[in-house]
């Protein structure tokens, strides 16, 4: 993540699945970049506020993002040419299903 800074102010954010997630009071050391690593699968958050020099915290705000780096379940692409209702052309058969992301079907 990255975003420009405010001089002197001051951050607290998280990264979390709970959409409406606050982050705490407690600043964070930063130079208005943060790197996660080993997220999980799914939906996450990353959820922001500043407390500008000498003022109380500001609003939250979230960015979503979703990671998917499990994939697709395995499958054999086959040909099929014998079928009439594709005029003697040779077609190409798969099927698989992608859990993590949702993906329900594929088109070449």
């Amino acid at each position: 993540m990255k975003w420009e800074t405010t001089p002197r102010a001051e951050y607290s954010f998280e990264i979390t699945t709970d959409p409406l997630k606050i982050p705490d009071d407690i600043p964070e050391k930063t130079n208005g970049e943060y790197t996660a690593e080993d997220l999980a699968d799914g939906i996450s958050y990353f959820a922001i506020k500043e407390k500008p020099e000498n003022d109380d915290w500001g609003p939250v705000t979230r960015y979503r993002f979703m990671i998917d780096v499990t994939q697709p379940e395995t499958f054999s692409p086959q040909t099929a040419s014998h079928l009439p209702e594709y005029d003697q052309k040779t077609i190409l058969v798969f099927s698989t299903i992608d859990r993590a992301s949702g993906v329900d079907h594929y088109e070449v």
